[in-house]
Order: structure tokens, then sequence, then C-alpha cells
């Protein structure tokens, strides 16, 4: 499986409210504005590899017992931990989770100076930052 972390998408872009037009009917695809850069031949390849690793891991794990996933699943909570960010620790009521920490060089830092729990993570070659909590 690749290390990249990947999104994925439950629901059509075109068929979101915010994409609704006033009629009430979903956009065409081609009509919602897309966030970052255009898709290339390149990204479709990526897509097709991932998805490819994707089942291969589903496969994978369905054929597991539930003792070696919890065997793995507290392997891989016994592993040390980077130290969360300064802001993190100082801002325990605006943090959603208590196990999902900020780390100073993925942490979102907003340009007003204020707090908010989120990572940037690398999605798809693309950083892309994940909330865990609203903004107050």
């Amino acid at each position: 499986m690749t290390s990249r972390n990947r999104n994925i998408v439950t629901a059509s872009r075109g068929d979101t409210p915010r994409a609704r037009q006033s009629s009430g009917q979903p956009r065409s695809r081609s009509s919602v504005r897309r966030q970052g850069r255009p898709r290339t031949v390149e990204d479709s390849n990526e897509d097709a590899a991932f998805i490819e690793q994707l089942q291969a891991w589903a496969q994978e794990t369905s054929r597991k017992q539930l003792t070696d996933l919890e065997s793995e699943f507290e392997r891989l909570q016994s592993q040390p931990r980077p130290e969360p960010s300064a802001e993190f620790a100082r801002n325990p009521t605006l943090n959603r989770y208590r196990d999902v920490i900020c780390v100073e060089n993925n942490r979102v830092a907003l340009s007003n100076g204020r707090y908010i729990h989120a990572n940037w993570i690398d999605s798809h070659g693309e950083a892309r930052q994940v909330l865990d909590k609203k903004l107050f």
C-alpha cells in the first residue's frame, strides 16, 4: 500500500447541495468548479494504481481473523508518536480528538493567528488540509 493518504469521496461532486442550481437540480460535472490543478493522464494512472492497491489491501484484510486485526492494531498503537505542537497542547478544549495530534511541521496555521485542530496531509500528491473541528 502506498504511504500517501487518500481522500475517498462518497458523494458525486455534482450532487452536493452547494453545487445545485436554483432549480434544485444537480449541475453537470463540467459546470462544478474544481479546486486545485487540472487532472492529467498521470493522475489517471495514479488513480488506477491506487485503486488496484486498495482492492488488494481490502482482500487481504478480509481474509484476516479478528485476532490478527486486533494484534495489528495493538502493534500500531504501541509505536512511538511524534510530540504534539505547542498550540495543540495549549488548546485542549479546541481539540476534538485527543489522540489525533497536530505536529508542528504539518499543523494548519491560520493567517489571523487563531488555532484550529487541523493538519495538512499528502493526498494524491497534493497538500490538503483536514479539519478535525469547527473554528470558533
